[in-house]
């Protein structure tokens, strides 16, 4: 069995499919990623799947770009944050917290039927968190997700880039989750 005892030759195994430096990714991602989503606050429970899609993130990275991280510590990192946000998204949009549009209390007021999750406590803890989010991302977020505007029509109808729309309407669904978190009205993610 080969020991990689750089990054470059981790890199490099990890692009040729050797199998030992994908074990070797395993202990590494389980080394860096574990404390993090610990830290986190990622349940005991969802632990494991999280590193599993964080090497499998890797992996893939590797296979379709030649050249290695300057940091493979950070970038496992980076990964790791990656991952543990398009999951908390996919739980949000199982949960139909960020759908297009807000759910209202009359059927003909917006995009989505009324739902009894969303009255009453809920709805008035949504509606604090979304005050409270900065301006730059509540009005992209207002756009996107409340007014169903494109990426397009947002970037054009702020001022802005796609690629900032993207970045805010991002760290304004993060923003979202934390305070309905912190509110106790939304358990992980």
């Amino acid at each position: 069995m080969q020991d990689f005892t750089d990054e470059a030759e981790l890199w490099k195994g990890l692009r040729d499919q050797k199998g030992e430096a994908y074990r070797q990714l395993e202990v590494l991602v389980h080394g860096v990623c574990t404390p993090l989503f610990r830290r986190w606050g990622v349940p005991l429970s969802d632990l494991e799947a999280l590193c599993e899609d964080v090497i499998v993130s890797i992996w893939k990275f590797s296979r379709r770009h030649c050249e290695q991280p300057k940091n493979l510590v950070v970038f496992l990192k980076w990964r790791a944050r990656g991952v543990l946000s398009k999951e908390m998204r996919r739980k949000a949009a199982a949960d139909g917290l960020f759908q297009v549009g807000l759910p209202t209390e009359n059927p003909g007021d917006g995009p989505h039927p009324p739902d009894e999750a969303y009255s009453g406590e809920i709805r008035q803890a949504f509606l604090a968190c979304r005050e409270e989010l900065p301006t730059e991302y509540r009005r992209v977020w207002v756009a996107r997700s409340e007014r169903g505007m494109s990426a397009s029509e947002a970037a054009a109808a702020l001022g802005i880039s796609k690629a900032l729309v993207a970045l805010h309407l991002h760290r304004a669904n993060e923003k979202l989750l934390e305070c309905l978190r912190r509110k106790e009205v939304l358990e992980w993610p």
